[in-house]
């Protein structure tokens, strides 16, 4: 049988001609569009890939690696990074593949490996495929993509001065080669990100300003990242209350746009911690519990590191074993991902970290 007669029983075991197969593959393809614009992307998968199928069946190679692409961004959005990941190798292998297309493989490919993560020695062999493929194709106006991916490598080594750089530099190329169909806001918010790990307050409410008057397609991400930094600002000048308030205004908007709510859950549970409204994080700590076994590395440890901060404000509040017990078991198990994640990416910044949090719980039993 051939890849035509493949589609039999889809059309009820009638075989469609070619324009049939084509007309159909657009519309499903159209609609899972519309699916993954709406956030719902277990949806937008199934007709990714029912899409992908049908132009396998007639030999559309153009439309196979676009819904292949998509494909993977899908499960990227699903947090199934391995599967993603997997996706993107076989998009980097198809032939003929535009020079654009297989860039923003190689850009997906490095993007999840920081997520996993692999081994730091792999994920520079990405970056450096990277550098080669613009430089063999002409496309050094893509070099701030690869920037902003090195920028988070950075970071998640810890290395806050470097991811700094790297991010404003990436921004510069952005601005330089005007690369429209790139999310500008998505720049602005990773240098934004580095200001709050090196706690620069004053630089910080600059570039909010600057993000607040950037003109944008991209409204949706522009107001979630403004209301992310109004948090980080009012944490940093101590105004507690205000923070919790604009943490659930950001949740709220999430929920509304149908996005990722795991940066919300963890903003308002962080300003909650902060604010003494301990007893009011239950609900929103059962949300976050759902993404413990995520495939992104980074979000297993956090999530891991915030209970454990949590159940310490409770001790510290109200002195009660349990909390102290349950604390330091989630600052252990933090601690276990910890060590397995800087021992991939060649740091030690979480063992730092979480040796820090158990002296710190360890203090108040003391006192």
């Amino acid at each position: 049988m051939n890849n035509h007669d493949k589609l039999w029983d889809i059309f009820g075991g009638k075989k469609p001609d070619t324009y049939s197969i084509r007309q159909e593959m657009e519309s499903i393809a159209e609609a899972a569009y519309e699916f993954y614009k709406l956030r719902k992307h277990e949806d937008a998968l199934v007709g990714y890939r029912k899409a992908f199928k049908m132009a396998e069946s007639v030999d559309d190679t153009e439309n196979m690696i676009e819904y292949k692409w998509w494909t993977g961004h899908c499960l990227q959005r699903l947090n199934r990074y391995r599967e993603a990941l997997a996706e993107f190798l076989t998009l980097s292998q198809m032939k003929p593949i535009v020079p654009r297309d297989y860039f923003d493989g190689l850009i997906n490919q490095l993007v999840i490996a920081t997520c996993i993560p692999i081994e730091l020695y792999k994920i520079k062999g990405i970056v450096r495929q990277c550098y080669d493929f613009i430089q063999q194709n002409g496309m050094s106006n893509c070099e701030s993509k690869i920037l902003r991916n090195e920028s988070d490598l950075a970071r998640f080594r810890y290395d806050y001065e470097h991811a700094f750089s790297l991010s404003t530099e990436a921004l510069a190329k952005h601005n330089k080669n005007a690369v429209t169909c790139y999310n500008e806001v998505s720049y602005y918010y990773d240098i934004m990100l580095n200001l709050v790990t090196l706690k620069q307050l004053t630089s910080l409410r600059d570039w909010l300003l600057k993000l607040q008057d950037l003109d944008t397609k991209f409204t949706v991400s522009k107001q979630l990242y403004v209301l992310r930094f109004k948090v980080e600002i009012a944490l940093l000048e101590g105004n507690t209350k205000e923070a919790y308030d604009f943490a659930k205004k950001h949740l709220r908007y999430n929920r509304e746009t149908g996005s990722d709510c795991y940066v919300s859950l963890r903003l308002v549970i962080r300003t909650g911690i902060s604010a003494g409204k301990l007893d009011s994080l239950k609900e929103y700590l059962i949300e976050l519990a759902k993404l413990r076994n995520s495939e992104d590395g980074h979000m297993r440890y956090t999530i891991q590191k915030l209970f454990g901060e949590y159940h310490a404000a409770c001790y510290n509040h109200n002195k009660s074993s349990q909390g102290f017990f349950a604390a330091k078991r989630y600052f252990n198990r933090a601690l276990k991902i910890g060590i397995h994640i800087d021992r991939l990416l060649e740091c030690d910044g979480r063992q730092k970290e979480i040796a820090e949090l158990l002296g710190e719980i360890e203090n108040i039993k003391n006192q």
